[in-house]
């Protein structure tokens, strides 16, 4: 059976967005997540959308001084997708009674979404492979792994970003060029029972206590490409590019401003592919 699915034009959209920078936010993490938060708006207020979000208050005990912070860890149903900016976007910083507001005005072309979204699942699991050892939160030295779901055949990609704009590919893992998922088929990532010592592991920065990393889980019904490695335009080194290991046919490492181009790029090319972020926070072990 084909589906035939017409394409859906651009709308130019708005948006504004105001937050403030909580203790345990770097400066680049509050401005892209203002920036994040008024590209959301200007999508609800184009497509409208069904916004799920759990409120949690952290506090953090410094000698005698306990400071509150307020994070957003849920799921944004969008109605739409950003695509691209027109405009760069307007960020303003200031000071309102000793708390540290940002601003942000953005302008960019976004698409409704018009297909039903896959009911896809995910989980993370830290020092374990089954279902009790789900978490929401991890330790520094964790052994972590993903398990995914999906009721349709897919692709997936998985990726996580730290706080300091580094942006790793987990999915596909070295030497494989794809993953591909098998409907109503649970995938766990990178776990081997033979050799239990190959896991991704939790690492917290040197110096930190706590810091917010960003898991992105990316599927698409269609085939997904990972970023891949580019070569010179006069392919000068091509042939040393193709006699390299299968592993170096994707990055396994890029930046966060890279990391959202490919996003957007893909966003153009596949109207069926999803993506999710889960915060998670990762601390020193007591």
């Amino acid at each position: 059976m084909t589906t035939v699915i017409l394409a859906q034009r651009l709308k130019t959209v708005e948006g504004y967005s105001r937050i403030e920078q909580s203790d345990e936010m770097t400066g680049a993490v509050a401005r892209a997540k203002v920036i994040e938060q008024a590209r959301f708006d200007a999508i609800n207020g184009a497509f409208g959308s069904n916004i799920m979000q759990n409120n949690v208050t952290l506090l953090k005990q410094e000698g005698e001084k306990t400071s509150t912070s307020f994070y957003m860890m849920g799921e944004s149903d969008l109605r739409g997708t950003w695509i691209r900016d027109k405009e760069k976007p307007r960020v303003e910083k200031h000071v309102e009674e000793g708390r540290t507001i940002w601003e942000a005005w953005v302008k960019g072309e976004a698409r409704e979404q018009v297909r039903a979204k896959v009911d896809f699942e995910f989980m993370l699991l830290a020092n374990g492979a089954d279902d009790r050892y789900q978490v929401n939160e991890l330790h520094d030295g964790d052994a972590f792994y993903i398990k995914f779901r999906s009721p349709v055949n897919g692709h997936l990609l998985l990726f996580m970003a730290d706080d300091k704009g580094v942006v790793n590919c987990l999915l596909p893992e070295h030497g494989q060029d794809y993953c591909i998922v098998k409907a109503n088929q649970w995938l766990l990532s990178h776990y081997n029972s033979r050799i239990p010592e190959e896991h991704w592991t939790a690492t917290i920065a040197r110096g930190k206590q706590i810091e917010y990393d960003q898991i992105y889980v990316v599927f698409s019904p269609n085939k997904l490409n990972p970023p891949m490695r580019t070569v010179n335009f006069d392919n000068s080194d091509l042939e040393q590019y193709r006699t390299q290991q299968r592993e170096l046919r994707h990055i396994s490492e890029l930046s966060f401003k890279d990391f959202h181009k490919y996003l957007g790029k893909l966003q153009q090319r596949d109207v069926d592919v999803q993506i999710e972020k889960m915060l998670v926070r990762l601390s020193k072990r007591k």
